[in-house]
Parts: C-alpha cells; structure tokens; sequence
C-alpha cells in the first residue's frame, strides 16, 4: 500500500514554510517563538543520524490545492517494527472538524498495510491538546525522553505508544 498522503519534496518548502506561519500559535507553544523563516528547511533533513534519508517520510495533507497539515515520519525508528510520528501540525483553521484524526487514522492503516506493530511519537510537555489528541487515538504515556541534540527546543518530551493490531 502507498502511503495515504503525497510525499512532499524539498520543492514544497514555500508550501510547508506558509503552514509553519499559519501555525504560529504551535511554535510559540513549544518554544515561546515564531518558527524561524527557515524552519521548513529542517523538516526535510531532519532525522537520526543512524537513519537513511530513505526511512524519512514528509507527508502533506491538501484540503483542494492548499496544504493544511504535515507529517514527519520515521520508519523503523527506534526499532525496525515501528513507525515514529516525528510531527503532525494541521492548520489551526482546519482543527476540530475530523480531518486530523482522519488524516491520522489514514497513516496507522499505511503504517499497518507495511507490517508494523507499534507507532510512536513525541509530545511537547506543554501541549495539552497534543496530548489529549494523541490519547484519544489509544496512544499510552511511555516515558519522557530527552530531544536529540540538533533539536531547536530544550528539554524533554513525552514519549507514547500505541500498539497496531493486525
């Protein structure tokens, strides 16, 4: 099965910089500024160095021709069985109306059609919502873990889990 959603490339980043804008209220949230007038740049480059670039997945959500909402995806991180939601930011005009639990439910059925057993994802400490969101899809509180390194942010996040079932 392909994946539910086209693979944007770095020719998106005009696309995925404006979603970035939009979402401003998200960055202020988890790093108490804007995002950076490069911040997109990252999202295409941005993974574990044990990883190929191939195992990095940017998935773009349209509603018509206007892209509303971004995954980050890892797969096989940390474990081969598992797929990793690095990022799932949807328009803040386009919250609370069904289309980010269906965009996520898209990516689980991928994610199983591919043979993973286990999705996981990191919450910001300070995004409620983000967590709300995520335990009302199943996911469990796992551990908080430090970010990587090359991160923007400081601290820890929550990490979660959300076994797949056949």
């Amino acid at each position: 099965m392909k994946a539910p959603y086209p693979q944007l490339s770095p020719d998106s980043l005009p696309l995925v910089q404006r979603l970035y804008q939009r979402s401003r209220s998200f960055f202020e949230l988890i790093s108490g500024k804007e995002a950076a007038p490069n911040a997109a740049e990252r999202l295409f480059v941005g993974r574990p160095a044990e990883l190929s670039i191939e195992q990095k997945h940017v998935l773009g959500v349209f509603e018509d021709d206007t892209l509303v909402g971004v995954f980050d995806i890892l797969m096989g991180y940390p474990n081969p069985d598992v797929g990793f939601i690095g990022l799932f930011l949807l328009d803040p005009d386009y919250r609370r109306r069904g289309l980010g639990s269906d965009a996520y439910r898209a990516v689980e059925q991928w994610f199983k059609s591919l043979g993973l057993c286990e999705v996981q994802l990191g919450v910001q400490l300070n995004n409620k919502a983000g967590r709300l969101f995520w335990e009302s899809h199943g996911f469990v509180y796992l551990k908080d873990v430090p970010l990587r390194d090359d991160d923007d942010l400081n601290g820890n996040v929550l990490l979660f889990s959300k076994a797949l079932q056949a």
